[in-house]
């Protein structure tokens, strides 16, 4: 017959090695990413998505990119590009405004490079993720969710 204080000492070894045995091969936690390194991780780089903040597919002759030179965020507009400022704060991309020429590229193209135009206006979050073994960038502005790849970039302006 076991003593009321040894089944509490039993009990409170058996919780001990239960815990260390849930923490042992636990990852340990990411360190926070700052956000003038995230902005560093987006310089430089263009960033391609193969779907509208809607989920439809561009159409024809519109390219869904961007890219961050220097501390501006260049980016397709459907036939031509647009500028603006770029900052991070809290993991969220802050643009100032926007100039590109007024340039049409027909209806539907126009209809789809403002949509997208108003995705990165958004202040959307910014995360980058390296879990698929490629690194790709999301945009979530809590309506929608748009997810980037790299391709190669030319450094120059978009003209279509």
């Amino acid at each position: 017959m076991t003593t009321p204080l040894a089944r509490r000492v039993a009990t409170a070894g058996l919780t001990a090695v239960l815990l260390a045995g849930c923490t042992l091969g636990a990852d340990p936690p990411s360190p926070p990413v700052d956000d003038q390194s995230l902005l560093a991780a987006l310089r430089d780089v263009r960033w391609q998505s193969d779907a509208l903040p809607d989920g439809s597919a561009p159409a024809p002759g519109m390219d869904v990119w961007w890219e961050v030179r220097g501390t501006n965020l260049v980016a397709s507009t459907g036939c031509a590009g647009a500028a603006g400022p770029i900052s991070i704060v809290a993991g969220r991309m802050n643009l100032g405004g926007m100039a590109g020429p007024a340039v049409s590229c027909g209806t539907v193209v126009d209809r789809q490079a403002e949509q997208f135009q108003q995705m990165l206006r958004s202040r959307p979050a910014v995360a980058v993720d390296d879990a698929a073994g490629q690194r790709s960038v999301v945009l979530d502005n809590g309506l929608n969710r748009m997810t980037f790849v790299p391709v190669a970039s030319d450094g120059a302006p978009p003209t279509r």
